[in-house]
């Protein structure tokens, strides 16, 4: 269960020795590694996103812009004079992003230097969207309904597990309905306030290796 691209979290799958499925994109996407195929995504209309974009220009001219779609992403110049220089992998097409949007786009990215994700998604409000973000820094813009619990449960059905046989991590807003859906909801010690407050346990920080404390305990 990844808020990352596919392109970045199929590397994380690979050291982990992860080999059915893996949900990205905060659940806009569900993908076999096995079969390396997409079975099911969540896309933004054309239309949808345009709006999206426009709005958000509108409201603050300078903040930097990109999305991503199945197989490819891209950042319009601003962003990518911010990333240059940790971009690994596949790079982005760079230009004008309003220009690039199509049908597959799964999911829109903002960032501004000095507005939070939470009030630049407040422009956002009016719109048939769902939006969250991680440390409250990049707000990502995703199809309406689209959230983690969703893809989380649609694997699950497949499975024939139900949601009381769940646990469930997370530290950020993108988490939130995640953790309500899983049986046991585990926050990280350096979480999101409102996550925690929501959590069947709080286990230690990211940094002091919270999920294998857990884990450990269980075995």
């Amino acid at each position: 269960m990844y808020g990352k691209p596919l392109r970045n979290a199929r590397h994380i799958a690979e050291d982990l020795a992860l080999t059915e499925r893996v949900i990205v994109f905060n659940g806009a996407a569900i993908f076999d590694l096995d079969e390396n195929k997409l079975l099911h995504s969540f896309r933004l209309d054309k239309a949808i996103s345009e709006s999206v974009y426009d709005h958000l220009m509108a409201a603050y001219p300078d903040v930097s812009a990109g999305f991503e779609a199945e197989d490819s992403w891209a950042i319009d110049v601003k962003r990518f004079e911010e990333l240059k220089e940790m971009l690994r992998g596949p790079l982005p097409q760079v230009g004008d992003v309003r220009q690039l949007l199509h049908d597959g786009v799964i999911k829109l990215h903002f960032r501004h230097s000095h507005v939070s994700a939470m009030d630049l998604s407040e422009v956002l409000k009016d719109l048939p969207v769902y939006c969250t973000w991680h440390q409250n820094i990049l707000l990502e813009v995703m199809a309406e309904g689209v959230n983690k619990a969703r893809a989380l449960a649609q694997v699950a059905r497949a499975f024939q597990i139900s949601p009381h046989e769940v646990a469930a991590f997370g530290d950020e807003h993108n988490d939130l309905e995640m953790i309500k859906w899983a049986g046991l909801g585990v926050a990280m010690g350096n979480a999101n306030p409102q996550l925690k407050e929501i959590a069947d346990i709080i286990t230690l920080s990211n940094d002091e290796d919270g999920v294998s404390h857990i884990l450990e305990h269980w075995l």
